[in-house]
């Protein structure tokens, strides 16, 4: 079990995070609304998954940027729609590389 299974394609067993409350989530904490144990404890994330949490969350969070907030935000959104109808973003390597792609304006 992983957080990118969990929200892209899930295995028996295990529970599916909704990518839309997700993002919705990781948006609010951008915004300074929403705290990172929130976000924990609203999706049952295990301690062996927090780096994985605290790797979007501090992408999110870290913009001096309005529009790289946003631009970020949209980015997260675009990847977890494309990661969970397995049009691309097939595993968690290429997830993390397109986030980290994404450098702001």
């Amino acid at each position: 079990m992983s957080l990118y299974t969990r929200l892209a394609e899930p295995a028996e067993g295990e529970e599916k995070i909704p990518i839309h409350q997700f993002q919705a989530s990781i948006a609010e904490g951008a915004r300074g609304f929403a705290t990172r144990q929130q976000v924990i404890d609203a999706y049952n994330i295990a301690p062996a998954d927090e780096a994985a949490l605290d790797f979007i969350y501090n992408k999110a969070t870290g913009w001096t940027t309005d529009k790289s907030r946003y631009e970020f935000r949209q980015v997260l959104h675009d990847v977890l729609l494309l990661a969970e109808a397995r049009i691309a973003y097939l595993d968690q390597t290429t997830f993390v590389a397109r986030l980290n792609a994404f450098v702001g304006t």
